[in-house]
């Protein structure tokens, strides 16, 4: 099966499971896959995410905290 379980956790979504995972409508997901601006899959007409991409894609615009910057610039 295209979704797979470890534990409770599935590590691949479909579509209503990831917009709802990263707190995004539907439709914004689908115009994200447009642009290929988030990480995804297709089998035909449906599309699946990886949780471990969706994490990661999610966490990579991390904003940097003043004490981090300034600790860089050091």
């Amino acid at each position: 099966p295209i979704i797979q379980t470890k534990g409770d956790v599935k590590e691949v979504l479909n579509l209503e499971l990831a917009a709802e995972y990263v707190s995004l409508s539907k439709s914004a997901i689908y115009k994200k896959t447009a642009e290929r601006t988030i990480p995804h899959f297709k089998q035909g007409k449906k599309l699946y995410f990886r949780l471990a991409d969706l994490n990661l894609w999610l966490t990579e615009l991390k904003i940097s905290t003043k004490a981090e910057i300034e600790k860089q610039a050091n």
